[in-house]
């Protein structure tokens, strides 16, 4: 029973590239565990697709943005933003906050 129950979560349709956890830095580890599955990596997901309505296409995908500055991804993420919910220090803290803030802020 464990082992198809195990088979049934990896072949739930959710697949993201497979990195080695050593690999990742901690912004990208805390894109990965909370922001992905909105904004994900292929223009599937609803941030993404919010995104791709109100700003264009070219400003989709936040990981391949330049125009980011590092106070308003804290400020977004806190507070949230149309659909996007806000995360509490208690999900997200604020070394966390400022990785992520790092890495995707230019």
């Amino acid at each position: 029973m464990t082992r198809l129950l195990f088979m049934l979560v990896l072949g739930a349709g959710m697949t993201f590239p497979a990195v080695k956890a050593t690999e990742l830095t901690t912004g990208e580890r805390v894109f990965r565990q909370w922001c992905i599955h909105c904004h994900g990596e292929d223009n599937s997901g609803p941030g993404t697709l919010r995104l791709a309505w109100d700003k264009g296409e070219d400003k989709s995908l936040l990981t391949e943005r330049a125009d980011l500055g590092r106070e308003y991804i804290r400020f977004v993420v806190r507070r949230g933003l149309d659909e996007m919910p806000s995360f509490r220090i208690t999900e997200i803290s604020e070394a966390e906050l400022n990785a992520l803030a790092e890495f995707l802020g230019r």
